[in-house]
């Protein structure tokens, strides 16, 4: 017997890029629709996310240098 693949938004993980500074938010050309932000607009990204998809799981890259993030919802 074969089975349908359903996928629905709850199935995708969303990609945020983390750079340094503030008010950051530079489209990668290799990734349309994709940007590396700032912190200040990663959380509002997230806000936006989180409330318009219900996305709640995220991947964070940053450069070698660490960056500390705390968020929540």
């Amino acid at each position: 017997m074969v089975r349908e693949t359903s996928l629905s938004v709850n199935d995708f993980i969303y990609p945020l890029f983390v750079v340094e500074g503030k008010g950051v938010k530079n489209e990668i050309a290799s990734m349309p629709g994709v940007y590396q932000m700032s912190i200040d607009e990663i959380l509002k990204e997230c806000e936006e996310i989180v409330n318009r998809h219900k996305i709640d799981h995220f991947i964070w890259h940053t450069k070698p240098k660490k960056i500390a993030l705390a968020v929540t919802h």
